[in-house]
């Protein structure tokens, strides 16, 4: 089965406090799934906590703590959401949020479950930012996002370029994410380049592969973890 990209939120507000709150509308469609990606402060051991949609918990799929730009992003997870318009839910700790957040949610249908595979991550590199992504079934669905200083221009995932900004979002630094959908028949694997970029300086790189139902992951997880703190 394809994946189907549907419904989408974006958000940056100060949350000026430990909980922040705001409505998406999750699309209908088998196999359903909701990614959300969180990016926010965390100067002083603030951390980004919990997410949930509708009252159900969202799994963490993956963290980056990108301390050159003093913030956190995380990705979350949910098969099988309600759909409809329901409420994220996205909790702080170590310390209540003054600073503007990013959130981003997008609603996809035709995903396996569970819906993720492999990440990556890459916390501060000269721009462009390359990650090289191992083990990528061919019907996936990709996203990346990138924090830097400076304003993110036009990202690249398997030598797509120019891809349009799904946000991009001032919080003081500025945060970015793109997305691609590979449009292979399900039945292979790839090695695949995923490059985020900004006007000058050094930016993050954190992507994520949600796989398509149907889809059967690699015998080893070959993803490319990077991390440098």
């Amino acid at each position: 089965m394809a994946i189907v990209i549907g419904n989408k939120t974006g958000s940056q507000l100060n949350p000026s406090g430990s909980t922040q709150t705001l409505s998406h509308n999750m699309s209908t469609g088998s196999d359903g799934a909701l990614l959300i990606c969180v990016t926010a402060n965390n100067s002083g051991g603030k951390q980004i906590g919990s997410c949930s949609y509708g009252g159900q918990v969202m799994s963490t799929s993956s963290t980056l703590n990108a301390n050159t730009f003093a913030q956190q992003q995380k990705y979350f997870i949910l098969n099988n959401p309600p759909t409809g318009s329901n409420n994220i839910v996205v909790t702080y700790s170590g310390g209540s949020q003054f600073n503007k957040t990013s959130i981003f949610a997008v609603s996809l249908t035709g995903v396996a479950s569970p819906a993720s595979t492999t990440n990556g991550k890459l916390a501060s590199n000269a721009t462009p930012n390359d990650l090289t992504a191992t083990g990528i079934a061919d019907n996936s669905y990709i996203f990346t996002s990138g924090i830097a200083n400076v304003a993110p221009v036009a990202y690249t995932i398997n030598g797509v370029g120019n891809l349009p900004f799904q946000f991009n979002h001032n919080i003081n630094k500025r945060v970015g994410g793109a997305e691609l959908l590979l449009t292979g028949p399900g039945t292979g694997f790839l090695t695949i380049g995923i490059s985020t970029a900004c006007s000058s300086g050094s930016l993050s790189n954190h992507y994520i592969e949600i796989l398509a139902s149907g889809s059967t992951p690699p015998s080893t997880n070959t993803g490319n973890f990077l991390l440098c703190m």
